[in-house]
């Protein structure tokens, strides 16, 4: 851990270096804590992000104000930060940035058996539908429902939603039903990542759960293939480093960009 005045210098430095864009930088599992976020609100103002990750930071009620903060973000990651108290603030807080950044199209919110968002998300979920730049959202594991997946799925009937996650929220069968009657409506939605967890728990249901399932992936893995050039769910920025080739490990490990194949890390 670097602690949250290193992280702030940090992103002051790359800030003020006005040779760098669209910075990808993981700061996940720092300790950072609501105190700490005195440290990265003034300097997050001035920086520009391709992807940002604050998962495991504990921000809590500080963790808005961290998001109102942030100039230009295209993936942005806060996961397993926030409680039930601190949820409806939090879609408060997403509600509008979402609106006046349209430059961010991946936002991952997931939570844990400890730290889940809850009902507090309905607000967000209401917005939603106002949006059409978000593209991929990860609500994995905030117990939120069927009631309030619902109120998703009406939503993602008419939005810029193309690819989800949802798992551990405990939603059954009946959840399910109305995310297949949005899907059959917006033809842009293409990925639904299996909620193996939900679906294993439905033990009543599980036969047409599992049916209902797969017709919502058939529906989707038509879509991809009407579209192989479009890529969804995109790979974040800090799952490829294990791939390079070093100088212990000459055979490059799959998958690398082909341009890049040929380069190799030094350790010193």
């Amino acid at each position: 851990q670097l602690g949250a005045e290193m992280l702030g210098r940090v992103i002051k430095t790359l800030s003020e270096n006005e040779t760098l864009n669209n910075l990808s930088i993981d700061l996940s599992r720092n300790g950072i804590g609501p105190q700490g976020t005195q440290y990265l609100v003034p300097y997050l103002k001035n920086a520009k992000f391709n992807a940002l990750d604050l998962s495991d930071n504990g921000l809590k009620e500080k963790g808005v104000e961290v998001i109102n903060s942030i100039k230009s973000v295209q993936r942005l990651t806060l996961d397993r930060n926030f409680g039930e108290r601190d949820a409806e603030d939090l879609a408060t807080a997403l509600s509008t940035y979402i609106a006046t950044h349209p430059e961010l199209y991946h936002l991952s919110i997931a939570g844990s058996s400890s730290l889940k968002l809850g009902k507090g998300l309905r607000t967000f979920f209401l917005d939603i539908h106002r949006n059409k730049t978000l593209s991929e959202l990860d609500i994995s594991g905030n117990g939120i429902g069927d009631p309030l997946f619902s109120t998703l799925s009406s939503s993602l009937a008419t939005c810029g939603i193309n690819a989800l996650k949802c798992d551990n929220n405990g939603i059954t069968y009946s959840g399910y039903v109305a995310l297949k009657r949005a899907v059959e409506k917006n033809n842009s939605f293409f990925f639904l990542d299996f909620p193996l967890n939900d679906f294993e728990a439905d033990k009543p249901n599980k036969l047409k759960y599992l049916e209902l399932l797969l017709s919502i992936t058939r529906i989707t893995s038509q879509r991809q293939s009407s579209s192989p050039s479009n890529q969804f769910w995109k790979p974040s920025p800090f799952h490829f480093d294990i791939h390079w080739a070093t100088p212990s490990q000459t055979t490059v490990l799959r998958p690398v960009p082909a341009d890049l194949a040929t380069h190799t890390a030094t350790y010193y």
